[in-house]
């Protein structure tokens, strides 16, 4: 990535001044995505001035994996961000920790998800708390495992999200199953993962038997079952819904009713569940007010 320990920049009006040396400064009049690659390279010689040439290469190997990734992300939302927000020390900040965990981790750091965060914190339509909750997630995902997020992602997918269309007992199965098929690593969480994930605040866990409602709120949501008495809902739904009924019983034995999304839990579980299909689209400003 070359040599950027010391670079100053003279800027004119409605142009760039980028200056690092112990410290990243940047000063933005008209930020432009072109702009972006010179301060992912600024902050990753900032961070990682004395690696050994091997180790050297291998970091910038994975932060310009993630560059790409962010880049991408950005243009694919190029009428929704304002670049400029990397001006803004706070979003600066992540953009820092980003990089040196894409370091240091390389794709193992979920680096999809880094740039889909970060991106998130540049939106301008991003509401003051999801853009709170975003920043709070990049450390997290960076810590977690295929596994575990798929596990954020299922629990989601049974516990929160719903169609909002009137829909038929078929339709919904097959939606189900639509946006579930692809977690079947969540068959293999264990009680460390549970604790990982509690430990970087994406869930919160009970040990106390509770009262699990996933089931009632299910029947509640749809038209489709507003007949069908509280008794014999889980017994009926197995009948009709087949397939959902099927993750549901791996909810359960997860003791997925003991278990509650954070915020930042939810964030991450959005972002996945967006990647993974094409066909239902999450915005976390809808779960999180």
């Amino acid at each position: 990535m070359g040599s950027f320990n010391k670079l100053d920049q003279n800027a004119g009006d409605n142009s760039t001044n980028v200056q690092a040396g112990n410290d990243v400064v940047i000063n933005k009049y008209g930020l432009e995505f072109k702009d972006v690659k010179e301060i992912v390279e600024l902050l990753f010689d900032k961070n990682f001035p004395k690696l050994q040439e091997k180790a050297l290469k291998q970091a910038e190997e994975h932060v310009q994996l993630f560059y790409t990734q962010f880049e991408t992300k950005l243009r694919e939302k190029a009428d929704k961000v304002d670049v400029e927000k990397l001006s803004e020390p706070d979003i600066q900040a992540d953009l820092n920790d980003a990089i040196k965990g894409a370091a240091r981790k390389g794709e193992k750091g979920n680096l999809d998800l880094l740039a889909e965060l970060l991106t998130k914190r540049l939106e301008v339509g991003t509401t003051e708390i999801v853009s709170m909750m975003a920043s709070e997630s990049l450390n997290a995902v960076q810590h977690l495992n295929i596994r575990q997020i798929q596990f954020l992602t299922f629990l989601f997918g049974i516990k929160h999200f719903h169609f909002v269309m009137d829909t038929t007992a078929e339709s919904l199965d097959a939606g189900k199953r639509l946006i579930l098929r692809d977690l079947d690593l969540v068959r293999e969480i264990g009680i460390t993962d549970i604790q990982v994930l509690e430990f970087y605040g994406l869930i919160k866990y009970s040990e106390v038997i509770m009262e699990d409602l996933t089931l009632e709120n299910i029947r509640r949501k749809y038209e489709i079952f507003s007949n069908i008495p509280k008794d014999s809902f889980k017994q009926y739904l197995r009948g009709v819904c087949p397939s959902f009924y099927s993750y549901l019983e791996i909810y359960e034995n997860k003791a997925g009713g003991n278990i509650a999304l954070t915020p930042v839990g939810k964030i991450v579980a959005i972002a996945f569940f967006n990647k993974i299909q094409n066909y239902y689209k999450e915005t976390p400003e809808r779960w999180i007010h």
